[in-house]
This record gives C-alpha cells, sequence and structure tokens, in this order.
C-alpha cells in the first residue's frame, strides 16, 4: 500500500493543527472552514490533492463528534438526511477518483465557484426561499433531496473546501432552520467521506502521521464549535454564515485576479 509522502518541518505540523483547530471552530459556527485549512495546507508545501484528501478525510472525525453532540440535542433532521443517503455513497467515489485526474487549476476554480454559489444563494434567493417557507410553499422533495446527496457526494469526493458551505445550502433551500442545517451537514458530510477516503488510500494521495496529527485538532476543534453552535441565537448564526460565504467568495476571487 503506497502513502503519500509529505517533506515539510515540525513547525509546520504545528501550524497545521493550530489552523484545523481554529478552523473547526469556525466552521461549526460559518462552515467553509476547509477552504481556510486547504490553502493553508498547499502553502505550507503539501501538494494541492494531498492537501484535500488529507483535509477530507480528517473532517470524518469533525463529523463524527460535532454529529454526536448534535443528535444529543435533538437537532438531526433525519428525515431529510435519509433521501440524502443514497448520492452520498455513490458520488464520492466518482469525485475521488476524479481528484487524481482533474488539473489543480481547474480544482482551484472549483473551490472558487462554490464559495460564489452561496455568497449569490443569500443575496438574491434567501429571503425567496424564507418567505415561501414561511407561507407554507415549501413541498419536500425526495428526488432534489437524491441529488443534493450526490452533489455533495461528488464534491467530498473531489476534497473541494467549501462542501460544508453547499451542503448546508442545499438543505437550508430543502426548508431547514439555520441550527438544523448544520447539524444535519455533519450527518451529510459524514457518509461520503468514507468511499472517498478508501478511494484516497488506493491513489496514494494519503500521509498517515500527517492525518493523525490533524484529526486530533478536527475533534478537539468540532466539540468546541458544535457547543457553541448549541447555545448561540439562530437569527445570529444564519447572519454569521451569510457573512462567511460572501466575504470568503471575495477573498478567493481577488486571489486569483
Amino acid at each position: 500500500m503506497m502513502f503519500a509522502e509529505i517533506e515539510i518541518g515540525v513547525w509546520a505540523y504545528v501550524i497545521a493543527f493550530c489552523v484545523v483547530f481554529m478552523a473547526q471552530i469556525y466552521g461549526a459556527v460559518a462552515s467553509g472552514d476547509g477552504l481556510i485549512i486547504q490553502p493553508v495546507l498547499i502553502g505550507l508545501g503539501i501538494p494541492a490533492n494531498v492537501a484535500m484528501a488529507n483535509d477530507t478525510t480528517g473532517s470524518i472525525f469533525n463529523s463524527v463528534t460535532a454529529g454526536w453532540i448534535f443528535h444529543k440535542n435533538g437537532l438531526i433532521p433525519w428525515g431529510v438526511v435519509r433521501w440524502w443517503l443514497p448520492g452520498t455513497i455513490i458520488g464520492p467515489v466518482i469525485g475521488a477518483y476524479s481528484l487524481a485526474n482533474i488539473p489543480v487549476s481547474i480544482l482551484e476554480w472549483m473551490v472558487i465557484a462554490t464559495a460564489i454559489s452561496g455568497a449569490i444563494y443569500f443575496l438574491f434567493f434567501r429571503k425567496k426561499n424564507l418567505a415561501a417557507i414561511q407561507e407554507h410553499h415549501y413541498e419536500f422533495s425526495k428526488k432534489k433531496s437524491v441529488f443534493s446527496g450526490f452533489l455533495v457526494g461528488f464534491l467530498t469526493g473531489l476534497g473541494l473546501g467549501g462542501v460544508g458551505i453547499v451542503t448546508r445550502l442545499c438543505l437550508m433551500i430543502s426548508g431547514l432552520d439555520i441550527k438544523r442545517a448544520l447539524a444535519g451537514g455533519h450527518i451529510v458530510g459524514c457518509i461520503p467521506i468514507i468511499p472517498a477516503c478508501a478511494t484516497y488510500i488506493a491513489t496514494g494521495l494519503i500521509s498517515p502521521m500527517f492525518l493523525g496529527i490533524i484529526s486530533i485538532a478536527f475533534v478537539t476543534g468540532s466539540w468546541v464549535g458544535a457547543h457553541l453552535v448549541i447555545k448561540m441565537d439562530a437569527a445570529l448564526l444564519e447572519k454569521l454564515f451569510m457573512i462567511s460565504t460572501v466575504l470568503i467568495s471575495i477573498i478567493l476571487v481577488a486571489m486569483k485576479l
């Protein structure tokens, strides 16, 4: 079995740990932690596809930790989540195999596209969506849920930072409030990582030592972040999520131009 070789110094590991820990706290509240983690990992000298693969695999510890906390507090929307499962199982395998063959430049633009999609939704469609939900015009669609699951699964397989934003957006469009969308996103996000991780290992993109170090940061950071979400006001959470999504999209575009 082949593993990825990462040639970075001790301080780079320390920086990676600290960034992942803080990003998990931020990500639990606002989402988009991968959009913080992956650029830093790449900046530390880790190849883009290896950074994406290890970040995505490590995030399963985030999903399990935060998901358990949200479940105990009755925030997981199991009735909606179960229709996402088929797509989250099939999608990541296709996405993970695609990761080894898609040029890094295209991957970088795909990361930007995920953030921009979130910004556009909040700026132009969120108020209309909320109005329709409040007036009971929303009708749950199983087909849309299956498609959303496949989309999130495929993007997860690619290892793209920002998948959490897309996941929460799809759940919010489905009619969930911000807390249940954040909570459900952890469960939905956990499933596709498993087949994606197996594919990363098969294609030699995983570094066991590096993954082990950042996984500790994923667990501790998500534990703190999940408790913050439970205690925070829902209106404030939605504003933070919106501001974060818009700012991240602006920053990413500015960095590329």
